[in-house]
């Protein structure tokens, strides 16, 4: 070393230890004090009078250094408390240039203002534990696949189906028309799921303004609009963290909403309205809707990538006329729940709900029950007291008549000649036009992809 750097560092020894933001203390190889800088003494509280020229082994029997002195070992990282104050400190000894201890030094830091925020930080960790625990509460997914009803084989399959893609973490697109249990199917992949313990939110796409969905499902900063409540809001995204969001309705998405969603899709990442700074999500994400999405990509009015994107795993909920067989189980299954207890059905009541193809699917099953136990003044529900609708209950059933039946053979070619005269005859109703086939397509709650399909099938 240059001598005069050197020489620098030796005059300015005392100002460099002073300087320090740690505090210091030197002892003698009698453990007698020498040294402590101001900041040792804001710190410990000890004043430089109180200390210098003290023995510490006799004034402080306890103190550490001391005990460096007499072994000649370092005491690394030892907790001190004075009074209120709280310090960590590092203790070695002082060894000369021949090998001899000649006395030890303490540095101490003042570590008070850092278990203050340790503490708050635990504390602020579990008010965050317990809103997360009440968000699971509040966002629980009720149903499992144990709440499906039915036993028939098309569902069965469905079920199984479902379960394969709980334990998949990508993406699923449910489809099936108005009433099939696009949601409650929903619920089970996630209760079935590694995401279980996680929140399950449900979101209607079709039930919100453009702009009020764009606030409401990625979130917005302070300010970001006015109306804005203050400290901004989190998205939908971001409160399903670790779990599953369900986007009901999706194909009525705007086609600005949807090039935002499929980028979201894609960095899985979300930038609240009027934020500059993306935020990683972990969200799984269950797209139902009971619309062709081919169909609509085919005219232009659904993005084809988000399409792809949404289409990883695909589920095809059966209708309830596909599922002819649950059709007794569920009525009487509806009637106990509704009523409270059990409830009977004549013959030709039985027989006309099967008959019926049922375009509202099972929605509009519990809803025809419920009207029948209103309707009906005893322990059992004849034909008469079902709603009084064209296909459902023809004049004849109306009065008492036995339903009578148009076709014979299997209750499958019952059912699918009773489709097939249903659809012919509305088709000569509504006209042979694209738009009347679109309405006809609403009014059976199918697609009309759908529909045209079915159209083939039975030659029409």
């Amino acid at each position: 070393m240059k001598k005069e750097p050197y020489l620098l560092l030796q005059n300015n020894f005392l100002n460099i230890l002073e300087a320090n933001n740690d505090g210091i203390l030197i002892v003698d190889k009698n453990s007698t004090a020498i040294y402590v800088n101001k900041s040792y003494s804001q710190i410990t509280g000890i004043k430089f009078e109180e200390i210098i020229g003290k023995e510490l082994r006799s004034d402080k029997p306890h103190a550490l250094i001391s005990e460096v002195v007499r072994t000649g070992r370092a005491i690394p990282a030892s907790y001190r408390k004075e009074g209120n104050v709280e310090y960590m400190a590092n203790l070695s000894p002082i060894i000369d240039s021949d090998g001899k201890l000649v006395g030890a030094l303490s540095i101490i830091r003042d570590i008070t203002e850092v278990q203050r925020l340790t503490k708050e930080l635990r504390q602020t960790r579990s008010s965050t534990n317990n809103l997360l625990s009440s968000l699971r509460h509040m966002y629980k997914a009720r149903y499992k696949f144990d709440d499906i009803l039915g036993e028939s084989k098309i569902l069965n399959e469905t079920i199984r189906q479902a379960a394969d893609m709980a334990q998949i973490n990508a993406d699923v697109l449910i489809h099936g028309e108005s009433g099939t249990g696009k949601e409650l199917f929903a619920q089970a992949i996630h209760n079935a799921s590694p995401r279980s313990s996680g929140p399950f939110i449900a979101f209607n796409c079709a039930s919100l303004s453009q702009n009020v969905m764009e606030s409401e499902l990625f979130g917005y900063a302070e300010g970001a609009f006015t109306g804005a409540q203050r400290g901004g809001k989190a998205g939908i995204f971001t409160v399903a963290e670790g779990g599953t969001l369900l986007l009901d309705e999706i194909s009525e998405l705007t086609f600005e909403a949807q090039g935002k969603l499929l980028r979201v899709l894609q960095e899985r990442a979300v930038r609240p309205v009027g934020h500059a700074v993306e935020s990683p999500i972990d969200v799984r994400i269950i797209a139902a809707t009971n619309k062709d999405l081919r169909q609509l990509v085919a005219e232009k009015r659904f993005r084809e990538d988000l399409f792809y994107r949404l289409d990883v795993l695909h589920l095809e909920l059966p209708p309830l006329r596909e599922r002819v067989n649950d059709i007794p189980f569920l009525a009487k299954f509806f009637a106990r729940r509704i009523a409270g207890r059990y409830v009977a059905f004549t013959e030709e009541a039985s027989k006309a709900l099967m008959v019926y193809p049922w375009p509202g699917n099972i929605r509009e099953l519990h809803n025809a029950i419920q009207y029948a136990l209103h309707m009906s003044h005893s322990e059992r529900i004849s034909v008469e007291h079902l709603p009084r609708t064209a296909a459902l209950l023809p004049p004849s059933a109306a009065s008492g008549e036995r339903m009578p039946l148009t076709a014979t053979g299997t209750l499958a070619e019952i059912v699918a000649e009773t489709e097939r005269e249903t659809i012919r005859t509305l088709l000569e109703d509504y006209g042979n036009s694209v738009v009347a086939k679109k309405k006809l397509a609403d009014r059976l709650g199918i697609s009309l992809a759908t529909l045209y399909n079915k159209m083939n099938t039975y030659r029409l």
